[in-house]
Formats: structure tokens, sequence, C-alpha cells
């Protein structure tokens, strides 16, 4: 018998997980039950190959008010491409939803109440909602049900709800949003915080960053970045603002940058997901000038634990020393022991080494002298 090798056998074993995690075929990802006609439902393909809907058998059925036996059927047609989503829509929907249709029906559709699967052939392959059951008005509560909301799968799901006789809680698959919601039909990843501007403002040397959002999913927060060009600095986290969540309607957000005294500024948002997932914004631009003075900022954060991130300003080039010392005058470390151009500098001080207590950093640059405390806290 051959032998296979280790590595062949965690090859094998990737692949495996690879291909339990891949959809094996279709599912509803999203659930309108809106205004008057605004009925939609969306189908998402992540087999890795195009399907025939017609050719595959695929159809709707919807069981109006506990009912055991099928209503409404709506047999699809078309196809759907991989990674791709097909929408079906009542035809007398709004034109944003048609817009966006693959598919409309005259049949009677859904109301809350109302169980819906999607089978191949005989098969079911995902339902919404009890079979046989009625739960008088909506299945869940609140944003997260089937009456006068809009429903997304959570993001991860692989696999549709193929038992239609199961107690159906819409909470455990699907995240919920306001009614007429239509902003993620017919995207397969809708965006989950869409921004639509960015801009800033400086006075009196303050520059003030605005930005606003049309939607947000799952929005955690902002982290705000800041990178300095005179001199060539990287990005560095001067701030965070906290998300919305999830929200339908424009959000307005602000965040004042009061440590750039001079120099050249670029900034960007991280957009943070609940999930840790992160996307940057565009970067925004501005030209303070060179500073017109000598500063030594203060430490940020302070207290901190183990970093923090001290900044100075050089109106010319200067022969710059910066150090720490403790509260007794001894010194710690020597940071910065060299000649610097004119411009705006910020270092990143890691205290891992040191303990818990106050200590002194110390800029001296020419014959300009200023110190600051700071507190390590463990």
């Amino acid at each position: 018998m051959k032998k296979i090798g280790l590595q062949t056998i965690i090859i094998l074993i990737m692949i495996q997980i690879s291909l339990l995690s891949q959809p094996t075929d279709l599912f509803f990802t999203e659930y309108v039950e809106g205004s008057s006609n605004n009925k939609v439902l969306e189908i998402y393909n992540g087999t890795g190959s195009t399907i025939d809907l017609s050719a595959g058998g695929y159809k709707i059925e919807i069981y109006f008010n506990g009912s055991s036996t099928a209503t409404t059927s709506i047999n699809l047609t078309g196809s759907i491409s991989n990674e791709d989503v097909y929408v079906i829509a009542d035809n007398d929907a709004a034109q944003v939803i048609l817009d966006v249709a693959d598919q409309t029906s005259t049949a009677a559709f859904f109301n809350g109440n109302d169980a819906i699967i999607l089978k191949k052939g005989s098969t079911i392959l995902d339902v919404i909602g009890q079979v046989g059951v009625d739960p008088g008005t909506e299945w869940g509560s609140g944003l997260t049900s089937t009456a006068d909301n809009t429903l997304r799968r959570k993001a991860g799901t692989t696999a549709g709800d193929a038992n239609p006789n199961d107690t159906f809680d819409p909470s455990i698959q699907w995240d919920g949003y306001a009614q007429d919601t239509f902003s993620g039909l017919g995207s397969p990843a809708p965006v989950p915080v869409e921004l639509s501007s960015f801009t800033l403002t400086v006075r009196n040397n303050i520059i003030n960053l605005q930005w606003e959002t049309k939607t947000e999913i799952n929005n955690y927060g902002f982290d705000i970045e800041r990178s300095s060009t005179t001199p060539v600095q990287g990005w560095e986290k001067i701030g965070f603002v906290n998300g919305h969540g999830n929200s339908n309607s424009p959000k307005y957000y602000s965040y004042k940058d009061k440590s750039a005294t001079g120099g050249k500024f670029i900034y960007r948002l991280k957009q943070i997901d609940t999930d840790g997932k992160y996307e940057f914004s565009k970067e925004v631009e501005v030209d303070l000038g060179l500073p017109k003075n000598y500063a030594l900022e203060q430490n940020y954060p302070n207290p901190f634990n183990p970093a923090t991130r001290i900044t100075y300003t050089l109106p010319v080039e200067s022969n710059v020393q910066l150090a720490i010392f403790n509260v007794e005058g001894e010194l710690v470390k020597s940071i910065v022991n060299e000649k610097q151009s004119a411009g705006v500098y910020t270092i990143n001080f890691d205290a891992s080494e040191l303990a818990s207590g106050t200590y002194i950093y110390k800029l001296l640059a020419n014959n300009f002298i200023q110190l600051k405390k700071m507190l390590l806290i463990k």
C-alpha cells in the first residue's frame, strides 16, 4: 500500500474544510416585507458554478396563514452566476426594487405570518417561517421580525434552514432593518458602512474632521489616523469615534485634532465592523505651513500602558534631544539625539520594560527646553 505523506494529508484536510465552508446550493439572503406591495426575496449562489434555475427546477412556495399546503408557487427562470444574487419581487413593488429585480411575479406575495420555501425540484433548500404554523402577525420581534421589516442573512451563513417544521427564530440567522430598507438588494455583500463624505476645516490651527454615512451595518466605529509629510512619517491612530451599529438614515460624525501645530498632514478613517473587519476611507490633506514656535505636547494616551506617543514641533532645523527620566532625575531612555528639519514629529515610546510610575520627558532643541510628566500604569 502506498503511504501518504504528512504534507499531502494536510492539503487534503484543508480542501475538505474549504468544501465544508462553501455553500452546496442556493439559499435566501434577503427578505423584504415592506409597505404596500414592496415584497422581495433575494437568493444567493456561492456554489462555485453558475446555476440554471429553470433546468434545476428551482421554485419558491408561499404558505399563507399557517397552511400546510402551498398557496403560491413561483417557478424561477434565468440563471445565477457564482457569488451573485437573484432578486424576485412583486410586480407592483416600488421602482427602486424593480430596477434590481431579476424576476417579477403577479402571484400573491407573502405577509409577515406566511411561511416561504425555496426548493430545487422536491428538495427543500431554505425556509423562512414555519410551515403549518400561524404565528399571528410575525415571527420574531422588533426589527428582527418577519412583519414590516427587512431581514438580511448574517455574515458567514453558508446554508439555508431546510427544515420546514422547526421553530423559526429570525434573530439566530438574520439581522433586522427598518421597513422599506432596500439598499442591500442586488448586492452579494452589502457594504457594511456607506461613507458619503469626508472633509476637514481648519480654524486657529485646530483641524475639524467631519464625515457622514448613508447606511451602517454592524459599525463598531472609526479610528482616526494621521500621517505627516513634513517630515514624512507613518500612519498613527490619534483618536476613536463610536459608530451607530445598524442604521438606514444619514449619520454625522466629527473629530477635532488639536495637536497638529504645523506642517502638512494626511488623515484617513479606519472604519471597523463589530467582527473586527475594517476598511480605510479616502485620504484628506491639510497644509498648516511650518511651525512658528517650538512646542512639546502632552503625550497621548496618558496615563498609558505600555505605549504612548510624544509630539513636538520645530520651527527651524534643530539639534534635538528627547529623553525620559524618572522622578529622581535619572536618565531612563534616550529616544532622539540628532539634527532634524523643521516640522512636526511624533515619536512612539514603548515602556514595556519600565515599572509603573510617573516619568518626565524632556525636549532639548537648540536653546529650547521643555519638560512634561507622563504616567505609566500597568
